[in-house]
Parts: C-alpha cells; structure tokens; sequence
C-alpha cells in the first residue's frame, strides 16, 4: 500500500544569495514535503546556528534599537493593514489542513479496506481538506508577497525622501552607503517581511495543531515520539548548524578576500602589468581559495553527516513508533494501525519543522538589522534646516533684490571642528552686480556659497539679506529664487530638455511653455552646440546618454539648468576652474550677461583673469576679508591681490595675446563640434555595416548534452566522487520502493490482531525499518 502525499511549502525566497549566511539555500528554495510517515520530509534546508546576537536582533538589542517587528511600523494605510492581518491569519489556517489529512487517512487504514460508502465519504472529506488548503496556502502566499512589496517600497520611499532632505552637515560626518541601503538592505527587508513570515507561522501553526491532534488520539504514543525524538533533533540541529556557521563564516572570508584582489587586480591591470604584479597576485588569490575550498568541505561534511543523522533520527522513530504501537495494540487488543500511521505521520512530520526555524530566524535577523540601519537614517533628529518645513517666513523676489551682509561670522564645517573655515568675516555682496570671490585654496570661498545657499547654519555672528536674517526665511521659499551652477558638472539621466527643466523644480508650465524657457536658458548660457547634436535638446545624456560632451559643454548645461528659473540670486563656485580658455570664455559671457539683467551674483573663482571686469572683487584668506574693490582699485594698494595677480602671470600683454573674442571662440567651437559630429557619423556609419553583417548569423548554440559533457570534463579530476554521488543517489532512491514494501507489511501486520504470530512479524519489519534507517543514514551522509 502506497503511502499518502500532500504538499506543503517551507521554505522561499526571491532575493539574491547571502554568501554570509549559512541559510543562502533555505532562502532560494522552495521545498515540497510528503505526508508519507515512512518516508520523512525531504530535507533540503541547511541548518542554521540560531546564535544569541539574532535573538537579540530579531527582539532589539535595547529599548532604543530597532527590532524586528518595528519593520511593520510603515504598514500605516488600512488597506495594508487588511493585508497583513489577512496574512497572518490565513497562515494559522495553513497549519490546520494537514493533521485532518493525516487523522482522515488513519481513519481509511484502520478500515482497511473501508466499504465503498466509507471510502467515498473519506475521499470528499480529503478533497474538501485539500480545496481549503489550496485556498488558505494560497490566500497567505499572495497576501504576504503583497505586505514584503508593500514594505519595501515603503522604505525605499521614506529612506529616499529623508536622505535628500538631511542637512549637508550628516553627509560631512557620515558616509552612507546610500547604493547598498537601497538594494541590499532593502531587499534583506523585503525577503524577511514576504513569503516566509506566512511559511514561519504556518510552520508553528502546523507543530501546534499535529501535537494536539497527536494527544487526542493517542497520548502515551505521542509523549512517547514526543520524549524521543524532539530533544534529539533539537540537539542534532544546534549543535550542528554551529559547526556550519563557523565553517561558513570562515570560508566567506576567505572568498571575499580572493573576490576583492582579483577585482583591484583586474580595475588596476595596467599598473599590475606595468609592474610585473601579476603572478604575485594570481597566488595570493589561489591561496585564499585554496583556504576557502578548505573550509568549504569541512562545511560540507558536517553538513552531510548531520543530514545523516536527522533521517536515521527520523527513520528510528519511525520504527519505534510502529514497534511501539503493535506492542499497545497487542495489549488492547483493537485495531488502532490508523491511529498509529496517524501519530507517526504528524510527529516525525512536525519534528522537522523545529530544524527549520533556525534559517527563519536568520532570515528575520538579517531584515531586523537591515532595518536598524535604515532607521538610524530615518530617525536622525530634524535640524533647523529642514527643506520640507513650512514654517519660516515666505522669502519673496524683492527681499531677495537686497545686499548679503556677513557680520562677525564664524563658522566651524562639522567634520573639522578644529579648523575655523570663517573666523569673524565682515562683508557686504551688492545686489544686483557681479561679485567675485577669490583667494588661495582653503581661505573659505567655497564656504560663503554654502551658506548663503543655506547648506549649513553659521556658527556665531549674523547673515542677512536686506533687513532679515537668513534664518528667517522658509528654507524652500529661499532656495526657489536661488540657483547654483557648482565645480562638478552633474548631469542626470534624460534628455537635455529635462536636465534643464529640473531648475524650475514644481511647476505648472505646458509643454509649449516649458520648451520655450528651456530653449531660452539653453541660448543664454550659449549652448550652441544642442543643434549639433543627434536630436538637438531632445538628445539623451547622463548615464546611458550621448557620451561625447566635453566638459565646458556640460557645465553649460548646467548654467541653462540654473538660469531657466530666473533666480534673484546665483551662486557660482568655481564653474570654470577645470574648463579651457575657449569653454571659460562661453561660461563667463553668459555669466555677465546675468549679472547684468540685475541679478545678484555671486562667484567663487580661481583663475583672476575671469572675473577681473567685476565691479565688487573680494580677496579672501584664513577665513577673512583681506581686500575688497574693483580691479583697479586693488592693483592701486599693491597689496596681496597684487601679489596673486604676478604669482599666476596675468598682465596686459598676456590678455592682449592670449584672451579670444567670444564670437570667435563661438565659431571655432561649433565648426570644431560639427566636424567631429560628422567625422564620428560617418565613422559609425562606415563600422556599422560589418557588424550587421555578423550579427546577421547568430552564433550556433551549445545543446544540453554538449553543455553537460563539457561540465563533466572540467570536473574530470572529481570523477571518483561525483561517480560515489550518483551511485549514492541511485541506492538511495531505490531505498524508497523497500520503504513502500515493509511499509505495506506493517499496515498488514498492524491489521492483521487476530494472527498469532502478530508480535513477532511485528517486530520483524520494525527490524527492518531500523536496518533500512542504518542503511539511509550512511548513504546520505556521503
């Protein structure tokens, strides 16, 4: 007689693999279990040490740490409410159908063979269990799915919103890993908040009720089971996932220390070939493989001899079961082969279940700390400078037409509290011209920019814009009649067209409009070069964009995006310090014609000879104000100014040489750009047509059977092993159909009260049982 089957999932996972934890299996896998109480669940979990730090982690490590049920604090809508207790719920539900699958067919072999009408009634019972198993398995699976998608998205939203609303000072003194909280630690919540919530509760749900159904029907068996083989699976299970997550621990060093040699080896190749580097780094990443295969095996022994001993604990059982339940029948004198099929199926069963909790509570711990990270960010005091705060008073176009005046103002960067970047700075900026900052590196231009972009609040003194302090004003309101062209050209990802339009930040405009205000920035910051382009300011840049803007291109870009919001203020911090004479020329044309709209502008420069036409230069050093006026008046002091202009040999006759007349450097850039344009046009289109020509005969592909001799031949070395696994596997699988049979004999046995000779055939196929357990245990060990 053929054993019964059902299913049951126990395990799941949709992320990517953990090298670091012991479990990666568990959590890529889903595994269908038997109902067969001679042949055990199929055992592909690896076992996992439940260490004291995930106890701490999954509850908080103190009451101000996070733990792992504060994941589900951003389930705040009531629709995800609904889902989640849905979930929950339905889980329990989930660990109920297979017990009254389990007592249904005790019942069917206790009348074996049951009369028609009985067997009828038990058959829709089976079915009735089955359909509501496939409704609450399936219910909980897609409502925890939705709460792991839910919470995620949730946290990547929030996480994204209060990073770019932190002050500038968090991102001086912490440097997060903003890529790897965003996916790695992400995910980690994700994995830990989604399908193996419900697989966790429906496993306990299902080791509750299999115990409880176990008492009902046959007490003394049960406790019997329950005394033998609960404690030493439990013992097996620690002791053993503790010799794993130390030889896995120790191997995932060694890996990570091999992956990242090769990875510097291979950025860096030609230092490493220049140096003759590479044969002393292809052994050191050998040895540490070598170190990690080592450690790798030993994992992998004691993961198979502890595999070994669950099924030989499982296969006693067993045979104690059934030799212990002739032995109460014989005495009782009634037919109980159902009850006892029934007992030994839901506690050999729910025995396995306390093996799998270990990789659950890892996979919580790993949410739990992922979110105690993320929440560290997430729960960072709000500071005065809050972009999302609507308080503050409303900073309008006129109070921004008004003189910036620094008095006694210190301050002190946060990440260098020992240096004083301003130390008691007095100075006026005019509205409405040009101002220009200039001095050594480190004197604290760069610094007068931030603050009055409001980046950092001043350490002691006041900043005022007109008659009101700065801090007065809403940081947002502020920020809309600023605008700030930076060094570094950042360009996003998307056409020109949309890199200039996110100047204007939120706003109403029609496409049409939006268009014209973005073509009229793009001519005042002279972006000639856009109907050169392959789709003028439609053309992608940014990643994945059109690769082939210089710098002085892109930092126009940038100027167009700073300049399309009409700003009352812009701030320039040394827009062209890297850029050529012929993109510096562009960039200050374009700049002056701003300034003399009345725009109010202030620029941070380290060339002189760029912003020696301003009417309001500031010469600045240690965090003061050395010297201030026009060009002329500061080269009449013949002070420290004059000083700068003889160090980077700028005179008259250097200008009169040297300096390139706008139009002219206009025209040589665009006939420069076009003859490249057209030169890489033509390039592509003359390298274009071989390459169809390849591709039009795609490449023959590998079949299986080639793929798998080839896998064999680069594992010839293992072919002693891999041959003791087949042979291994084979024996293995046939052990099963012995199962079948001795399972058959005892149902028959156990039937069979009346025989005299019940004992002993009784016992003779728990022999039987024992000696099949011995066999299975050394084969699966290998």
């Amino acid at each position: 007689m053929s054993s019964a089957n059902g299913g049951r999932t126990v395990s799941s996972d949709h992320g990517h693999p953990q090298p670091s934890i012991a479990h990666a299996e568990a959590e890529r896998n889903f595994e269908t279990t038997t109902m067969n109480s001679a042949q055990p669940r199929s055992w592909h979990t690896e076992f996992v040490f439940v260490s004291r730090k995930w106890i701490q982690q999954l509850f908080g490590k103190n009451p101000f740490k996070s733990s792992y049920l504060d994941l589900f604090k951003l389930v705040n809508d009531a629709q995800s409410k609904a889902i989640l207790w849905a979930g929950i719920l339905l889980a329990i539900a989930a660990g109920t159908p297979l017990p009254i699958i389990g007592y249904i067919f005790g019942q069917i072999i206790t009348s074996f063979p049951p009369p028609e009408d009985v067997l009828r009634d038990r058959l829709y019972q089976l079915i009735g269990v089955a359909c509501g198993y496939f409704v609450v398995t399936t219910g909980y699976a897609i409502a925890w799915g939705l709460t792991g998608e839910r919470i995620s998205r949730r946290f990547r939203e929030t996480l994204v919103e209060r990073l770019l609303g932190l002050e500038q000072a968090y991102f001086d003194v912490n440097d997060p890993d903003i890529t790897n909280l965003l996916t790695e630690k992400i995910e980690a919540i994700q994995i830990g908040t989604s399908e193996k919530v419900g697989i966790f509760i429906q496993s306990i749900s299902y080791f509750v009720a299999a115990f409880v159904v176990g008492f009902i029907l046959n007490a003394k068996l049960t406790g019997i089971l329950f005394a033998a083989v609960i404690p030493v699976m439990t013992l097996i299970v620690v002791f053993g996932s503790s010799r794993i997550a130390k030889y896995t621990k120790a191997a995932t060093q060694y890996t990570e220390a091999a992956g990242r040699i090769a990875e510097s080896a291979i950025h860096a190749v030609k230092v490493v070939q220049a140096f003759g580097m590479a044969e002393n780094l292809s052994k050191e990443h050998y040895r540490l493989l070598r170190l990690s295969a080592r450690y790798a095996v030993r994992k992998s022994v004691s993961a198979a001899l502890m595999l070994g001993l669950v099924y030989f604990t499982a296969y006693s059982a067993n045979a104690l079961a059934f030799w212990e339940g002739s032995r109460l029948a014989a005495e009782s004198g009634t037919n109980n082969a159902g009850t006892v099929y029934a007992v030994v199926f839901l506690i050999i069963d729910a025995s396995f279940v306390v093996g799998q909790f270990g990789p659950f509570l890892g996979c919580f711990a790993s949410a739990a700390a992922a979110g105690e990270g993320i929440y560290e960010i997430l729960n960072q005091p709000q500071s005065e400078i809050n972009v999302y705060s609507e308080s503050g008073q409303e900073a309008t176009e006129d109070d921004m037409k008004a003189d910036l005046v620094f008095r006694e103002v210190t301050f002190v960067y946060p990440a260098r509290t020992s240096a004083h970047a301003l130390d008691g700075l007095n100075l006026v900026l005019k509205a409405g011209q040009m101002n220009a900052i200039v001095g050594t590196s480190g004197c604290g231009k760069s610094t007068l920019v931030s603050l009055l972009l409001r980046l950092y609040d001043i350490s002691s003194g006041q900043l005022t814009i007109g008659s009101h302090n700065i801090k007065d004003f809403n940081v947002r309101s502020l920020r809309r009649y600023t605008a700030l062209v930076d060094q570094d050209s950042v360009l996003f990802s998307g056409s020109v067209l949309e890199n200039i339009s996110y100047g204007l930040g939120e706003h109403t405009l029609s496409e049409e409009e939006l268009l014209e205000r973005c073509t009229e920035a793009a001519k005042a910051a002279n972006l000639d070069f856009i109907d050169f382009l392959p789709h003028g300011i439609h053309t992608r840049v940014g990643n994945g964009g059109y690769t082939q803007l210089s710098g002085g291109q892109t930092q126009r870009i940038c100027l167009a995006r700073a300049l399309v919001k009409r700003p009352s203020m812009l701030l320039l911090d040394e827009p062209t310090a890297a850029l050529d004479a012929n993109s510096e020329g562009l960039i200050m044309n374009a700049v002056k014609g701003v300034a003399a709209t009345g725009t109010t502008v202030v620029m941070v420069a380290h060339r002189l000879s760029t912003v020696s036409d301003s009417p309001n230069i500031v010469l600045m050093g240690a965090g003061k104000v050395i010297e201030q006026g026009n060009h002329d008046e500061l080269m009449q002091l013949g002070g420290a100014y004059n000083n700068l202009i003889q160090a980077q040999q700028l005179n008259d006759s250097d200008e009169s040489s040297g300096e390139v007349s706008p139009a002219t450097t206009s025209q040589t850039t665009i006939h420069k750009e076009s003859k490249s344009e057209n030169t890489s046009a033509s390039t592509g289109s003359e390298t274009t047509i071989p390459e169809a020509k390849k591709t039009a005969t795609p490449a023959k592909k590998a079949g299986v059977w080639k793929l798998l001799l080839r896998c064999l031949s680069l594992a010839r070395s293992d072919s002693p092993l891999v041959a003791l696994g087949l042979a291994a596997s084979i024996i293995s699988g046939g052990i099963i159909l012995g199962e079948a049979i001795v399972f058959g004999n005892l149902i028959s046995v156990l039937n069979d009260l009346e025989s005299p000779n019940f004992r002993d055939r009784a016992d003779f196929f728990s022999l039987m049982f024992f000696i099949i357990a011995l066999i299975a245990f050394f084969l699966l060990r290998w």
